[in-house]
């Protein structure tokens, strides 16, 4: 249970990729999301998630990064003991602000299980493709990418080690709502009409926000409507702190609920608390 609580928490990170490459994860590869304010060089997070049962879920992330701004290394920790669980580790171009190559290393009964990840690109730094490896030199993935005029990929082809088709994904976007919206073909006789869809940036939707979302004057979204089929009734709310420097140091997400007689009470989701340091 717990390994899958540490992919599932990696993954909506945006750091790690258990499985594969999609093209929304394309898309916001080298999109810097941890901060808005000054460049940090260290940042530890210690999160409490509450479960559906009231539980406490704690555990402590430290993310480090270069003097240029962009993330050379995140390590995870585990509730209970506080151990070391999993790490993400970066390669940057930190000219052309881009993302060469990733590690990622998970703990497990056998020992650390470790993929590395390998980015392509053209003359514009537009991503073209990558390749997967277990541990340093063995391909189990390949994917070739195609982006528009913009740099954003609107094509995905995933192929196994020995270069056999998997799957495709196309993505269409509307600039004007700054939304993408992904198709996925698993073969010439199966095509899935997702309607997965995402933000084209992250990092400024603030400058396009939808209907029932608010965000403050940091740019932060602080009230939204779930998108997900489980939660696509449910309304969400979030306070920050921020330091000096404009960046947050505590955050705390509730979930709006609407009782039958119309009163509202928040439910507390999760806490988060930084600490920053600075050159």
């Amino acid at each position: 249970m717990k390994l899958a609580y540490i992919l599932i928490l990696l993954l909506l990170c945006g750091h790690i990729n258990a499985q594969r490459m999609s093209i929304i994860d394309a898309l916001h590869l080298n999109e810097e999301l941890d901060y808005r304010g000054k460049k940090p060089i260290k940042i530890v997070e210690n999160n409490i998630n509450y479960s559906i049962i009231k539980t406490e879920i704690r555990d402590r992330i430290i993310k480090a990064f270069d003097k240029s701004g962009m993330m050379t290394n995140f390590e995870f920790y585990s509730d209970n003991d506080d151990s070391f669980f999993a790490r993400v580790s970066f390669v940057n171009d930190t000219i052309n602000k881009i993302k060469i190559a990733k590690t990622t290393e998970v703990k497990q009964k056998k020992g650390i299980h470790k993929e590395m990840s390998k980015y392509f690109y053209d003359s514009k730094s537009y991503l073209t493709g990558s390749i997967d490896l277990e541990g340093d030199s063995n391909v189990i993935r390949k994917t070739t990418i195609v982006c528009n005029e913009k740099g954003h990929p609107t094509e995905l082809t995933l192929f196994d080690s020995k270069d056999k088709f998997i799957a495709q994904e196309t993505a269409t976007y509307y600039y004007n709502l700054n939304k993408v919206v992904r198709n996925i073909e698993l073969s010439e006789q199966t095509v899935i009409n997702n309607k997965d869809s995402s933000k084209i940036s992250l990092k400024n939707e603030n400058l396009f926000p939808s209907e029932n979302e608010i965000f403050n004057n940091y740019g932060d979204k602080v009230k939204w409507k779930g998108n997900r089929e489980f939660d696509k009734d449910s309304f969400y709310e979030r306070e920050y702190i921020y330091d000096s420097f404009g960046n947050w140091t505590e955050s705390k997400i509730y979930i709006v609920r609407i009782q039958k007689n119309g009163e509202t009470f928040k439910e507390i989701k999760s806490i988060i608390s930084r600490q920053i340091t600075y050159e």
